[in-house]
């Protein structure tokens, strides 16, 4: 089976997590057991300082903009390590990593991102639920 799917950039929903604290704009495409796959967009003006924590490997691509991205690798989350990331970087973040994201740049930052296998989140209840439950607000 071969499934083909184009961003949209008139579909970004509107995700939050950590009470407002973590903001970001998606366009889920794939959504499958094996392999969840999506365009997100981090805008400057929005929150996202709360740390994001990894349940599973993501490979991540930044289509525009520019990022500031800082991390902390397992199991003891010690060292802090920085990377400025720009247009054409491919970034591979491993299961347990947590980080946090700055939009540098004034135009968004859009990158496209790949789950393998689908996220869970704690406790084994979906990340995203039964189907996509993005709030309906549009971006």
């Amino acid at each position: 089976m071969v499934q083909i799917s184009r961003f949209d950039p008139n579909a970004l929903q509107k995700f939050e997590s950590h009470g407002g604290h973590y903001t970001s704009w998606e366009d889920l495409k794939f959504d499958d057991p094996a392999c969840v796959a999506g365009f997100s967009v981090k805008r400057k003006e929005d929150d996202i300082s709360a740390p994001w924590h990894l349940w599973n490997d993501e490979v991540w691509y930044l289509i525009e903009g520019e990022i500031d991205l800082t991390w902390r690798s397992p199991p003891m989350f010690m060292e802090e390590h920085r990377a400025h990331v720009t247009v054409g970087d491919v970034l591979l973040l491993k299961t347990g990593t947590q980080f946090w994201i700055k939009v540098l740049s004034d135009v968004p930052a859009r990158l496209l991102w790949v789950s393998m296998p689908r996220p869970r989140y704690f406790g084994n209840e979906d990340f995203w639920g039964a189907k996509p439950t993005l709030k309906a607000e549009r971006g």
